[in-house]
């Protein structure tokens, strides 16, 4: 939802498409991402959440919450950016544009 409501606002404001495509997943990981470090932390050790969050926190520190984003980024926001461009350009066909 955040991700999709961040790219039509910037959509609305004549932002162009790619410009909005990798601004609005860009903010969609970086607010996810720690969610999922503490989720892929606690399926592979079989600890509960919050012991994980609170053992990163302790011995890694916040940082820790963020390794990982650099190649995440790499890996979504290309492939988001194509998505919405060629739906942008499908949709202003499909409209007789």
């Amino acid at each position: 939802m955040l991700y999709t409501a961040s790219y039509e606002d910037l959509r609305r404001r004549d932002t162009p498409t790619i410009a909005s495509s990798w601004a609005a997943s860009s903010l969609a990981t970086l607010t996810t991402h720690p969610i999922d470090v503490v989720k892929t932390r606690a399926q592979v050790s079989g600890t509960p959440a919050r012991q994980v969050v609170a053992a990163l926190l302790a011995k890694e520190g916040p940082g820790a919450l963020l390794h990982g984003l650099g190649a995440r980024l790499l890996t979504i926001v290309p492939g988001t950016c194509v998505s919405w461009f060629v739906y942008e350009h499908v949709k202003t066909k499909l409209q007789g544009g």
